[in-house]
């Protein structure tokens, strides 16, 4: 029979550093740790919730005891919240979302990117817009802008549009001196570090930069980068129109 230790006080008893009563266990020693350790393999088991009152931490410590992680309820809670977890440890990289009553499942929430082939299994469109379809919710491009390197180096199309009515524009002029401009700069050929492309003709970023800025993207750090050819054609009309000016000039002067 187990023997009963008391203070002597009615309705108060003590068992070690342990003061009961009622239902309440306190320890004697203040900021003492109350320890349920049962022996071998044994496990410290409830048949009733367990309440964590007053905002204060579950605990759930590391191998040695050294450092722990804890979960606390929010400040104030509207209404009492269950979270039932899923009955699996789920897959590597899939992370626990819910259903929005409170039921936790293993979700992939990754956009997966493949390749979207049309209709004649060789035409691929790039995503630049918002879509619900295959699990994206929303795609966003920074200033509207999409950049598309492909792996060969090569970026065919039927036909490139660009967008170019008078009612987009303002602060119209002519272009002047654009023969001079031409004549500034240099047609190269050359090799693509990356191997993509051997005895490649084209210009330098860096050299239009100097004479034609306005058809030199930039990178992040304002470093020439890129050249808008297409837009290069717009100072090649120009010439041609100013060697044609020069041309009929000599046939009067014959």
């Amino acid at each position: 029979m187990a023997r009963r230790i008391s203070t002597g006080v009615q309705g108060r008893n003590v068992l070690g550093s342990l003061s009961a009563s009622q239902n309440t266990i306190v320890s004697v020693i203040e900021d003492d740790d109350i320890i349920l350790d049962p022996a071998g393999q044994g496990q410290v088991n409830s048949e009733a919730n367990i309440f964590v009152k007053d905002g204060k931490l579950l605990k759930l410590g590391d191998t040695d005891s050294s450092h722990w992680i804890g979960f606390r309820a929010p400040n104030t809670v509207a209404s009492n919240v269950t979270l039932t977890f899923p009955d699996t440890a789920g897959t590597n990289g899939y992370v626990l979302t819910t259903n929005g009553s409170g039921t936790l499942s293993w979700e992939n929430v990754a956009v997966q990117v493949g390749d979207d082939v049309g209709a004649d299994s060789a035409t691929y469109y790039p995503l630049a817009t918002n879509a619900t379809s295959g699990g994206i919710t929303e795609v966003k491009i920074v200033s509207s802008k999409l950049t598309f390197v492909p792996n060969t180096g090569t970026l065919t199309a039927t036909a490139l549009v660009e967008s170019s009515s008078i009612t987009l524009k303002e602060n119209i002029s002519p272009i002047e001196n654009a023969l001079d401009s031409v004549l500034k700069l240099s047609g190269v050929l050359y090799d693509r570090k990356d191997g993509s492309y051997q005895n490649e003709a084209g210009l330098i970023a860096e050299d239009v930069n100097q004479v034609l800025p306005n058809l030199v993207s930039k990178d992040k750090d304002g470093n020439p980068y890129g050249i808008n050819y297409s837009k290069f054609s717009a100072y090649l009309i120009e010439a041609v129109k100013e060697i044609h000016q020069e041309l009929i000039a000599i046939k009067k002067a014959k």
